[in-house]
């Protein structure tokens, strides 16, 4: 009898504070829920470092689109300068009768700009040029029906700069400044000068754009003017939304277009001395890359403590459930009438308070007995 008194008594002064079955259960229920609570703040908080990132990356742009503009406007600016000096040269308006003067004032602009490939001027009264530096004109050449030529004609005295195309005396892709000159308000030719689309590339080759970005000028038909990736020039544009938008009299904005097959983000101004489009263009997926870059480290840890949580519940689920079913080896011992097993658990939660009452209980069976 005094075994019976003092087993379930001894049992419980031995047993160590533990926390209970519910609060077993709840801990890994929280830390699940935790995590959960992670995954969702991670989420958001990846679309809005996405949202941050392309702010970022659209007002550098801007930045670097207003820097190509100032910087293309005063080279611009420049051979304008000259084509007005060339147009004020004494004789020009009788040219081919003060040949040997105009080519020496041609020489002398041409050899302190390098970046001019050719300096000429054409005349009403002849199909040829005086043109500095001196080369023979392919056969059958008439100046007077060139583009250059003829679109000057039409602006009465404005500089005129056209679309890019293969020079006739160097094979090279130019554009060409010209001016009309005029004698009595009759025409008396026309002065121009050819820059190369690598000269003009080289005014925004020193702009460093983000990887897969690129800078560039197309004129007003979409051909590529300059361009920090070269493969471009003497291309056309292939976004025919992109067109529409600055021929529709946009001269400011951002869009997404769709280049060469791949998907672009672009912010584009449109020069007011010569009507062509600079824009600046970075690759879409660099949005999310700048994103990853920031959130990738969060979402590391969040998977450690993914695989921690898992790991947690996955012992914490077996090591209840082993405690739960050595129990019920004890009870079925107990049920076939084998009173000399004894419940061994020395937690004091609801599991091991339950092995009490069952010692509790055979020892008042064999009491009985």
């Amino acid at each position: 009898m005094s075994a019976s008194s003092t087993g379930p008594m001894s049992l419980k002064a031995t047993r160590k504070r533990s926390l209970g079955l519910r609060t077993q259960i709840l801990v890994p229920f929280f830390f699940f829920l935790t995590v959960l609570t992670g995954i969702f703040i991670s989420l958001f908080g990846y679309l809005d470092t996405r949202s941050l990132a392309e702010n970022e990356i659209t007002r550098s742009m801007n930045d670097q689109m207003n820097e190509i503009n100032n910087s293309f406007a005063i080279y611009l600016q420049d051979k304008e300068s000259i084509i007005n000096q060339m147009a004020g040269q004494k004789n020009i308006k009788n040219s081919f009768r003060h040949r040997p003067s105009i080519f020496a004032a041609f020489r002398n602009i041409g050899t302190s700009n390098k970046d001019i490939l050719n300096t000429y001027v054409g005349s009403p009264d002849s199909s040829q040029l005086i043109l500095y530096p001196a080369a023979k004109l392919p056969k059958g050449y008439d100046a007077r029906q060139r583009d250059w030529y003829k679109d000057a004609a039409r602006e009465n005295g404005q500089i005129v700069w056209t679309p890019p195309y293969k020079d006739a005396l160097t094979g090279k892709m130019v554009v060409t400044a010209a001016k009309a000159v005029y004698n009595n308000g009759k025409l008396a030719g026309v002065v121009a000068i050819d820059v190369s689309l690598e000269a003009l590339t080289k005014q925004i080759g020193a702009i460093k754009m983000g990887a897969g970005g690129y800078a560039a000028f197309i004129d007003k038909q979409g051909n590529y003017v300059a361009s920090t990736d070269r493969k471009r020039l003497g291309k056309k544009v292939t976004d025919s939304r992109f067109m529409k938008k600055i021929q529709s009299g946009n001269s400011k904005g951002t869009m997404d277009v769709r280049e060469n097959g791949k998907k672009e983000v672009l912010a584009f101004s449109v020069n007011k001395m010569t009507g062509w489009t600079v824009f600046s263009a970075v690759d879409r997926s660099e949005f999310s890359k700048r994103a990853n870059t920031i959130v990738l480290p969060a979402v590391l840890v969040l998977a450690i403590v993914l695989i921690a949580a898992a790991v947690m519940a996955y012992f914490v689920a077996g090591w209840f459930t082993k405690r739960v079913r050595r129990l019920e080896k004890i009870v079925n011992k107990v049920e076939k009438g084998d009173l000399t097993v004894h419940a061994d658990d020395p937690r004091n939660d609801e599991v091991g308070q339950l092995g009490s009452s069952v010692n509790h209980m055979i020892q008042m069976m064999i009491g009985i007995c």
